[in-house]
């Protein structure tokens, strides 16, 4: 079974004092009867307990988190202080208690009565227990101070990934319904008599960007659909526009979840930045293959030459793919590959995500 940190404290608190108390026990044991040596053993350990968690509720918070060092090492030497004192004045009410178990013949011990004293009721045991207790109470809640903040950290991280994707999809959805709408107008003014169709195919398109495009994960077949319809309006906004190339091969894509609006970003990217002059020119080929590890994409348009108009066009094409190789950091930072830039004559971009992924917390 797994047990948090948390859930042990507790047993960690326990665990320590039953070792001090085994410790005290051992440099009072030799020279008392086992009942006095008990007794004598808990007070000094009750003593312990309360200085340790005065240290740790009043003195830390107060003093040490505060900055204010002289006044806490001010108080550390009271806490030894008086911890010291009230051992030597346990030990000397134990004094007459001795003398009455023992009426004919001092305690068994090697030494002479004040020794003896000074090794099991002396200062030196007791400011060796007071200060191991101090250091320790110490230890302790600077690593409970550690573990707060590292949580406090990790939550505020997780905030503003989060904070970040719900930048990062605004972007995108305001923009891919701009140019459905731009497509839709396309059409109806070459075939108006197709236009209420091509508004049910647009109403299945928003509705998986207003909808489905609102979950952490979508399937991997819904994205391929709605690939499939933003060709379809391409084609028909451009009649002579033909030659695309999609293609799907290997594994069910039913079965595989991802972030939304990855790779229709990364389509629509080819599909802005493939117009040329030359209608023969121009191209888009898209390969999705997905296999039982992985699920791996490349698309590839061919490059024309930018002109002067094409400023505002190059510049979108950056924001976009930063976009995505943004959201992939966020999203995939260890399980996935993505690469874009110009070969020769034409451009390309692949994507590789492992199957393995989770979604994010």
């Amino acid at each position: 079974m797994n047990y948090s940190l948390k859930s042990l404290e507790p047993v960690f608190h326990v665990a320590f004092w039953v070792l001090m108390f085994a410790l005290s026990f051992s440099t009072t044991g030799p020279f008392f009867s086992t009942e006095d040596a008990l007794l004598l053993t808990l007070l000094r350990v009750l003593t312990l307990i309360t200085i340790a968690y005065i240290h740790l509720w009043v003195i830390i918070p107060h003093f040490f988190r505060k900055g204010k060092f002289i006044w806490y090492s001010l108080a550390i030497v009271g806490l030894i202080v008086v911890s010291v004192l009230i051992n030597a004045w346990i030990f000397e009410l134990w004094n007459p208690m001795i003398a009455r178990e023992f009426p004919q013949k001092p305690p068994p011990m090697p030494q002479p009565s004040g020794g003896s004293r000074f090794r099991f009721g002396g200062p030196f045991p007791q400011f060796f227990l007071t200060f191991a207790t101090l250091f320790f109470t110490l230890v302790y809640a600077l690593g409970q101070e550690f573990r707060v903040k590292e949580k406090q950290a990790s939550q505020l991280e997780k905030e503003k990934i989060k904070y970040e994707l719900n930048f990062l999809r605004s972007q995108i959805n305001p923009h891919f319904l701009f140019n459905a709408l731009n497509n839709l107008h396309a059409t109806v003014q070459l075939n108006p008599e197709l236009a209420g169709d091509y508004v049910l195919k647009l109403g299945d398109m928003l509705r998986y960007v207003l909808e489905e495009c609102k979950k952490e994960k979508v399937r991997l077949s819904d994205e391929i659909n709605y690939i499939r319809s933003y060709i379809f309006f391409q084609q028909k906004k451009d009649s002579e526009w033909q030659n695309l190339e999609f293609t799907v091969s290997g594994e069910d894509p039913s079965d595989f979840e991802m972030e939304p609006m990855l790779l229709i970003a990364l389509v629509e990217n080819a599909f802005i930045h493939s117009y040329t002059e030359d209608i023969h020119e121009q191209f888009v080929a898209i390969e999705i293959h997905l296999s039982e590890e992985e699920m791996h994409f490349s698309i590839r348009n061919n490059l024309p030459q930018d002109t002067p108009s094409d400023a505002q066009k190059t510049k979108h094409h950056n924001i976009g793919l930063k976009n995505v190789k943004r959201r992939l950091e966020l999203l995939y930072p260890d399980t996935h590959e993505f690469s874009y830039g110009s070969f020769q004559d034409e451009f390309r971009a692949e994507l590789m995500l492992k199957r393995n992924n989770e979604p994010l917390d």
